[in-house]
């Protein structure tokens, strides 16, 4: 149920996006990190993905170190080797 809330969360933050609506696309898109985070953890895929999601809004917004900080730790997530077996 939180990751279907979360996509939910996703989906509508880049509607708000879309309308321009920065602040509350922001928001948003921040409690479907903060969702996704508790659900698959802090190195996951879609952590990665929100947090893109999240630096593109930040950039929008003007707020270019903030949104470099995130695409930095998107790429770190992204990074980390996972072990299988």
């Amino acid at each position: 149920m939180t990751v279907e809330r979360a996509i939910e969360l996703q989906a509508q933050s880049w509607t708000l996006l879309a309308e321009e609506k920065l602040e509350s696309a922001s928001s948003t898109c921040r409690e479907a990190l903060q969702l996704m985070e508790c659900t698959d953890g802090e190195n996951s895929p879609d952590v990665a993905n929100l947090l893109n999601d999240l630096a593109e809004i930040e950039q929008e917004r003007q707020n270019f170190v903030d949104a470099l900080a995130l695409a930095e730790r998107a790429r770190s997530v992204l990074n980390v080797p996972t072990h299988v077996g």
